[in-house]
């Protein structure tokens, strides 16, 4: 897929027996939370990697550079598309990490939100967390990207500018956020 070489011997796959005595120390190391599969190849990210890990047939190779606090990473012509949960929007990233164009994740006035008492790292406004695609309603040329927050809300937006077209939000409690986000019916 083009991915680089693994910059460090600390990029390392293998075999883990969760009863063997071998493997990690207990811990959130790299906080794994997107998996994307196309061309047979298995892509990777999570909070703590600040890449988009490629696993081919050659073995795993960092695809691409991501910021870190990123959630739904994955591959996009030639570049990565993922949430980029740190900057409260979504990210279009060449391949060395650059920003090609952001979609901003929709906020509320916080007199209008629920169960704002609760800390930031267990629930908060404008924590991204779906992504998908949509040809959208013209069809090629039209594209849409349509992301998922909190509070349960989903957001669609031109995909070549990033205007923000239309939010639907079902709740204002931020406890909640829509996830897993795909078009139906499924290729």
């Amino acid at each position: 897929p083009g991915a680089e070489k693994p910059e460090t011997a600390r990029l390392a796959f293998g075999a883990f027996d969760p009863e063997g005595e071998r493997g990690p120390k207990p811990g959130d190391t790299t906080h794994i939370n997107s998996v994307w599969v196309e061309g047979g190849v298995i892509y990777i990210g999570g909070v703590h990697l600040a890449r988009l890990i490629a696993i081919g047939r050659d073995g795993p190779g960092a695809y691409a550079r991501i910021p870190t606090w990123t959630h739904n990473a994955r591959p996009f012509r030639g570049g990565v598309l993922a949430n980029s949960t740190g900057s409260d929007s979504i990210g279009w990233f060449d391949r060395t990490g650059n920003l090609l164009r952001r979609y901003e994740i929709p906020q509320f006035p916080a007199e209008s939100l629920e169960h704002t008492d609760l800390p930031q790292d267990y629930a908060r406004q404008a924590f991204g967390r779906g992504l998908c695609l949509s040809d959208g309603p013209g069809g090629a040329g039209s594209a849409l990207l349509i992301g998922g927050s909190s509070p349960a809300s989903l957001s669609a937006y031109r995909l070549e500018t990033g205007e923000r077209l239309k939010t639907v939000t079902l709740t204002m409690d931020v406890r909640n956020a829509v996830h897993g986000l795909e078009i139906w019916p499924f290729d």
